[in-house]
């Protein structure tokens, strides 16, 4: 399957992200992990988290951290 375009991103409670996908398609990605594993010095603060942006075909912060297409698309959940 072809993963469709992400066209916006929102950071929500809990250190999850709010997608969507052309068409309409929403879903939301889970990236506490993130805050837990390797990034976790800057990911813990709710600012940082709150810097996520588009890159790409994915999601990037300020820090230059960031979660790919496929990623996103297969660990997150439609809402």
């Amino acid at each position: 399957m072809e993963i469709p375009r992400l066209v916006h991103v929102w950071p929500i409670k809990g250190y999850r992200l709010l997608l969507e996908y052309e068409g309409q398609v929403r879903r939301v990605f889970d990236a506490s992990y993130l805050v837990r594993g390797y990034w976790h010095n800057e990911r813990k603060e709710s600012e940082y988290f709150d810097t996520v942006h588009l890159s790409g075909d994915g999601i990037a912060w300020s820090g230059g951290q960031n979660v790919e297409a496929d990623e996103l698309w297969n660990a997150s959940k439609e809402v």
